[in-house]
Order: structure tokens, then sequence, then C-alpha cells
């Protein structure tokens, strides 16, 4: 019984071991850093895919080549295995000290060769996984710090690195493995174009996807070089985000009514865009005000509201709504961006709005539809000619106008210039329905029944001058 307790125990083990090994494939990580100037050596690599505990990838500096692999006869190769769990964007870095490698998490071991010894005339590091032995294992990643200038032998090139063959020719060359694909994919030649550098550092973005950390860490122009001192690594993290939105589209009003207006604005990062409506020439209020809602007295603002704006191009339109008409007012709007401690702008953006004044004549009732706004068109017959549009009989865009008519001595409502209400009033104005009937026309058949007509506005007159006019039998036509 105490030998099959041992044994599955041991099972048990094993498949726990098994289960925790994280297999990686082509891009998974990315190195990060790499230092060969002086006596100590280091080279710093992300995770880009989450890892379980006790999961092994081997490193080498021995060259490539795609028809026979790696030069295994030649240089030596490190096995990190991790301590436990870890996540994407995570950094490793692995540091040669006088007689062996360290790790900054978890532990690293000699699997083949002298000690791991990057050169400073020039070398590369891969990743991967697979036999210690085999010339081809899964390679996950390569950095490639060797800089020939040609033209004997060829120069490096982001094309094939150092070009086929070139691994057997010395220990500092390799190829381009095909399996990484094209340079700057998921592998780097550091150096191209330039002086050759013993030190290099990523200096771009740690945090995002693992793709758009892939493609920032494999392109060159994100990278750090010296040829003298070497870098800490690994690249830092960045620091929280502490500056707060912009504007790139200044805040303002548009489509303004007698009752309000559209308000837009366009941050240039996620986050929320708040306002508030005060009246015209209070107290501005502080930014932390308008996003409360309220005024520079602390007491809730005339109107207020937020949106929060997640994608691009974070931009919102408000509708505001319920002010007074022909009334000046303050509109204040701030932003805030989206950091788990956000950013809000240190004072509020001013716009100032009119909302407009009503027109001198208002219509509504009957098979009107709402109320229907009439502007001064000028005059006929000598008296003042009102005119607009709207929804009449379920109909829109419907020309809706009140004119004095001499031939008939009297004002005619018309819908689309056919006459539908008369009064007889001689005002300079036409009377309100407050102070004097408008009865239909004759030709008035549809429009007789339904809430009551009503004329209203600045632009009519409240003084009645001469009695009503009998309406004749005839359908009555406006000249």
């Amino acid at each position: 019984m105490k030998k099959l307790l041992q044994i599955i125990t041991l099972v048990f083990a094993m498949a726990t071991g098994v289960q925790a090994q994280t297999t990686l494939t082509v891009g998974d990580l990315a190195f990060t850093g790499y230092n060969s100037e002086g006596t100590v050596d280091s080279f710093s690599f992300m995770l880009l895919k989450d890892i379980g505990t006790g999961t092994e990838i081997r490193f080498t500096d021995r060259g490539f080549d795609d028809t026979t692999g790696f030069r295994v006869s030649q240089e030596s190769e490190l096995t990190w295995t991790s301590g436990a769990a870890m996540t994407t964007g995570q950094q490793v870095v692995l540091t040669r000290g006088a007689s062996a490698w360290s790790a900054s998490t978890g532990t690293v071991a000699l699997t083949s060769g002298a000690i791991l010894d990057m050169t400073s005339s020039g070398d590369q590091i891969f990743a991967f996984q697979g036999t210690s032995s085999a010339a081809f294992p899964t390679i996950i990643s390569g950095l490639h710090m060797e800089l020939l200038p040609g033209p004997t032998p060829a120069p490096t090139t982001a094309a094939d690195w150092d070009g086929a063959g070139s691994a057997g020719a010395s220990t500092s060359r390799s190829a381009l493995p095909n399996s990484l694909g094209a340079d700057g994919v998921n592998a780097l030649a550091a150096l191209l174009g330039g002086t050759e550098f013993d030190n290099a550092i990523y200096n771009g973005t740690v945090t995002g996807t693992a793709s758009a950390l892939r493609a920032a860490i494999n392109n060159r122009a994100n990278w750090l070089f010296d040829d003298v001192t070497p870098y800490p690594l690994p690249p830092p993290l960045a620091a929280g985000d502490t500056t707060p939105p912009t504007f790139d589209v200044a805040p303002a009003a548009a489509s303004i009514t007698t009752s309000g207006f559209d308000l837009s604005g366009s941050i240039d990062e996620a986050g929320t865009i708040f306002y508030v409506v005060v009246a015209d020439a209070a107290t501005a209020p502080t930014s932390a005000q308008v996003v409360a809602g309220q005024n520079g007295s602390g007491a809730a603002a005339l109107a207020s509201g937020s949106q929060a704006v997640a994608s691009t191009p974070f931009s919102h339109t408000f509708t505001v709504s319920s002010l007074s008409a022909g009334t000046a007012y303050d509109v204040y709007v701030v932003a805030r961006d989206d950091e788990s401690t956000p950013n809000l702008q240190t004072s509020p953006v001013k716009v100032d709005v009119s909302t407009t004044a009503p027109a001198p004549v208002q219509v509504s009732g009957r098979c009107i539809t709402g109320t229907i706004d009439l502007a001064n068109a000028g005059t006929i017959d000598g008296k003042v000619f009102y005119s607009g549009t709207g929804t009449v009989l379920g109909t829109p865009g419907v020309s809706v106008n009140i004119s004095w008519s001499s031939s008939f001595n009297r004002w005619f409502l018309d819908f689309d210039g056919q006459p539908y209400f008369e009064n007889s009033t001689n005002s300079t104005l036409p009377p309100s329905t407050a102070s004097s009937a408008w009865p239909a026309t004759v030709d008035n058949t549809t429009c007789t029944t339904g809430p009551a007509l009503v004329i209203n506005g600045s632009g009519t007159s409240s003084a009645v001058t001469a009695p009503e006019i009998a309406v004749t039998e005839e359908p009555l036509a406006k000249p």
C-alpha cells in the first residue's frame, strides 16, 4: 500500500508539472533590453502570453541558419523557469555574474555550453522552447545586435540579418529564422543602418494588447542605444497618466432655438464630458462644480449633463432644452479622462449662448401640429405680413401665412395660399384670438374641428377697431 501511494503521488506530481508548463509559439514574448558592455551581460524580455508556474523558456546566443538550424556545437544555452504564474506585459531580466546567470524572477540555469557570453563585438539572443540539442526547436523571438558594414562580408540587412551561412562563419553572426517572419514582426535587428552599439533598450509603451506591444517593441524606432553605459533593465513601467484630456474640437453651441440648443465638443482621449448652464454673468463654477452639476455658488445649475466618450473621435452632442426664450446664458464645459485616478481639466471652457427671441406670431390648434412660428416677411396692402412653415393636416412643410387683404378688408390665415380663417378687425397688426374671433372661411371644410385656433405673440394686436363684416356665401379666394 505504501508503495502504491508513492506511485500515485509521483504520477500526480508529474501530471501537475506537465499542466503547469505553458507552450509558447512565435511572438509570445519580445526582447526589451540588451547590455553587452563590460563584465556584466544582461537582457530582458516581456511576456506576450500568460504563462503558468514552472514554464520553461530557453535562451541562446547561437547563430541560426535556415538550412542547418542552430549552431549547437558552439556557444551556450540557458533555461529560465517561471517561479509563479505570470501575465502578459510582465518583464523578466536575466543577468550574468562572474560565474553564473541570475533571474529577476523565477530561476535560470545553464543548459549547455560554457557560461553564455554576449560579446561586445556583436551577438544575438534567441528565445525558444524544445529539446536543447535540437537544431530546429520552436523559436519564439530574437534580438540581433551584430552590424556588418559590408561589402565583405555582406552587410547586415533586415531581409536576412547576416545572411545564409553566416552562423558558420562567426559566433557573432546569424541569419533571420524564416519561422519568425520578417524583421520587425517577431524579431528585431536593432542596429540596421547605423553604428554598432553594445547596449540597447526599448523606449516605448509597456501597456496595451499583446499584438500592440509586439508591434511597438519590434520597431527599432522605439529603441535607445549606447556604446559605453549599460541601461538599467527592464524598461520602466509607464507612470500613470497624470495629464487631463484636452478639447481637440472646442465646445460650441448650434441649432439654437427659443428654448435650447445643441452643445458639442470632442476630447483627445477616452473620458467624460460635463456641462452646466448658468445665468449670464453669474460667478463661474469650478471644474468640480461642473462635474457635480452646480453653479458657482454650489446650487443646482439651470441645466446640466454628462456623457462618457469611450471610442474615437471621443465626441458628443448634448441637446439642451427647457430654457427661456430670448435669454443669454453662460455654459461651462469640462472633461476628465478615464484613468483609474481620473485627471480633470483645471478649469472649464465657457460658451456664451443666447436663445432666440420668440417669433412675433405663433399659431396652433385646429389642424395645426404643434406651434408654428411666423416671422415678419414684409408688407402686403400696407400692413405687416407674417410667414412660416409647419405641419398642417399631417403634411409637413406647409406654408402658413397671415396677411391683410384690402380687397376683402380683412386678415386671412392661409395654408399654402388657401384662406382657412379670417378676421375683419382693421388693425395695424393681426389681432390675437384672445381679443377677436377668427372664424373659418366658407372654403374651409376640413379644418373646423379639434383644438381651438390660437393666434398670439408680440406681433399681434389686442385692439378691436371695427366690427366683423359678414362672410358671403361665395367661395372666398385670396387675391
